[in-house]
C-alpha cells in the first residue's frame, strides 16, 4: 500500500468519524497521534531482513552466552516482524494485542537523511514545512468542542499554514505543553523534575 493511498483512505475515514460525532451531537471522539522515534531497531524490527545476503541485520549482535537472545521472524495478523524476547519484548507484546488493528507501511522514501525533515514529511506528507499535521487540522475543526482542539505533549506538532483566508491559523487551536515533564509538574503534587543530563539543575 502506498502511503498517499493510506492517508487518503485512513486519514479521511478517521477525520470523517471524528467530525461526524460533532455533527450529530454525540459524545466527541478523540484522536491520539503517537510519534515514536528510533534508529535502526525500529527499521530492523518492522522491516525484517534476517538472513538477507549483504545485509548486516540484528542477528549479528546476538549474545552467544544467552540462549534467549535470538532473532526470529514472526507474523502477526499477516505482518512479518523480527522479534527478540530479550532485546525487543515490547514489540511482540504490542503486536500480539494490536496487530489486527495495525498497518505497517515500509519502503517510504524520505529523499533525505535529516531526521527532522523526515519526521515532518511523515507527519504532514510534505518536507517543506508549509503544511499542518492531521492532529492540527482536526484540532482546528473541532476546537469549538473545548478550550483547546489539539494538545502536543512532545513539541513536535506541525502548525504551519492557514485554514482559509480570514480564518485562524492551525496554531490558534493548539497548545504545546513541552517535552520535559512540564505537564507532570503541574498535575502531580510533590513531583520534582530532573534536568536533562549536562544541564544545570532546576531551581
Amino acid at each position: 500500500m502506498r502511503r498517499r493511498d493510506l492517508l487518503g483512505a485512513g486519514g479521511l475515514a478517521a477525520a470523517g468519524g471524528l467530525l461526524a460525532g460533532r455533527a450529530h451531537g454525540s459524545q466527541p471522539r478523540k484522536l491520539i497521534t503517537v510519534a515514536i522515534y528510533g534508529g535502526w531497531d525500529v527499521s530492523l524490527a518492522l522491516d525484517p531482513k534476517l538472513g538477507v545476503a549483504g545485509f548486516d541485520g540484528p542477528e549479528l549482535d546476538e549474545d552467544p552466552e544467552d540462549p534467549d537472545d535470538r532473532e526470529d521472524l514472526a507474523t502477526f495478523a499477516g505482518i512479518p516482524l523480527a522479534v527478540n524476547p530479550v532485546k525487543r519484548p515490547s514489540v511482540t507484546a504490542f503486536f500480539e494485542q494490536w496487530a489486527s488493528h495495525a498497518v505497517v507501511v515500509n519502503g517510504v522514501s524520505m529523499a533525505a537523511i535529516s531526521h527532522q525533515s523526515s519526521v515532518r514529511r511523515m507527519l504532514t506528507g510534505s518536507g517543506t514545512g508549509d503544511l499542518p499535521d492531521l492532529g492540527a487540522v482536526l484540532g482546528a475543526e473541532l476546537s469549538g468542542l473545548g478550550a483547546v482542539g489539539y494538545v502536543d505533549l512532545a513539541n513536535q506538532s506541525q502548525l504551519a499554514g492557514l485554514v482559509d483566508p480570514g480564518q485562524p491559523s492551525w496554531a490558534a487551536s493548539a497548545a504545546r505543553l513541552g517535552e520535559r515533564d512540564q505537564m507532570r509538574t503541574l498535575i502531580e503534587p510533590g513531583y520534582d523534575p530532573v534536568a536533562p543530563e549536562g544541564h544545570a539543575p532546576y531551581p
